[in-house]
């Protein structure tokens, strides 16, 4: 018996309203700050409420002479329970390689996956967990990320959405605000992402793109003229999966601007978000 996730209870549901909700939020200017407190709490969300829970209960019986149950998932937890052989238990939710169970007594606590290896189905069979790779995050074509970092001195906010061609190739359409102190710019942009070693689940990847930026000077500023240039950027990044559904992302990119001067500009970005598979 191979277990697998079922539905998950609401999870992705919240996470799709939050993104609408915070994807509002970006396009209102006033609301910026509240943009940015949402991309701030995020990856806290992703880590503590990103889950999958079966559809049915799984029981299975335990083979080797003990089982450890731990408070949290995580071996920073302490175990406060040992499982005995040839009990049966049932197992209610995974998060990343960490499995919620529960006791024929009503101790629930936290399992590792190396552990329920052991176990055996009702068959008697060795029970089979399936691995959280690549490929499950690929059934699905397209992605949606929010991220927050820094053009140069500036702070900047970006939503990226992305269609996945292949395990190797993405083409992605970013869309930024930059928040600085003489300024407010805005930057849309598309990039094609690598990635070489997709198997990972921390894996690297080589973006290039181009794109254009406006740059809207403050009223203080009124005397300086709005202006548009046309950019390219290339750069390096890495996605570690934390669920099927759920990546945390970071980037660096070197941005060169194509203005009406005599020197192009030159700005270096990095960025860190969260995204989701759709």
């Amino acid at each position: 018996m191979t277990i697998r996730p079922g539905r998950r209870i609401g999870t992705e549901r919240l996470y799709r309203r939050l993104c609408l909700r915070a994807l509002y939020l970006y396009l209102s200017r006033s609301r910026a700050i509240i943009f940015t407190v949402f991309i701030g709490i995020t990856p806290l969300y992703q880590v503590y409420a990103a889950s999958d829970e079966f559809a049915e209960p799984r029981t299975v019986k335990v083979a080797e002479p003990f089982l450890e149950m731990r408070t949290g998932p995580g071996r920073g937890y302490p175990v406060f329970f040992v499982v005995v052989r040839d009990a049966w238990i049932t197992i209610e939710l995974r998060k990343t390689d960490w499995y919620r169970i529960k006791t024929a007594e009503g101790k629930t606590g936290w399992v590792e996956r190396p552990q329920l290896e052991q176990t055996l189905t009702p068959s008697g069979a060795p029970t089979q967990f399936a691995q959280t790779t690549r490929d499950e995050y690929l059934q699905h074509d397209w992605e949606l990320a929010l991220m927050t970092g820094a053009l140069s001195s500036s702070t900047i906010l970006t939503l990226n959405a992305a269609h996945n061609f292949n395990e190797n190739l993405t083409v992605e359409t970013s869309l930024s605000q930059v928040l600085g102190d003489l300024s407010s710019s805005y930057l849309v942009d598309v990039n094609l992402l690598s990635y070489p070693f997709p198997e990972d689940e921390i894996s690297p990847y080589f973006t290039l793109g181009m794109g254009i930026i406006y740059v809207n000077p403050r009223a203080i500023l009124a005397q300086i003229k709005d202006t548009t240039n046309m950019l390219t950027n290339v750069g390096i990044g890495f996605k570690m999966y934390m669920t099927s559904t759920f990546f945390l992302r970071a980037e660096y990119k070197k941005n060169v601007i194509f203005t009406s001067g005599n020197a192009n500009l030159e700005m270096n970005e990095w960025k860190i978000g969260v995204g989701a598979f759709y």
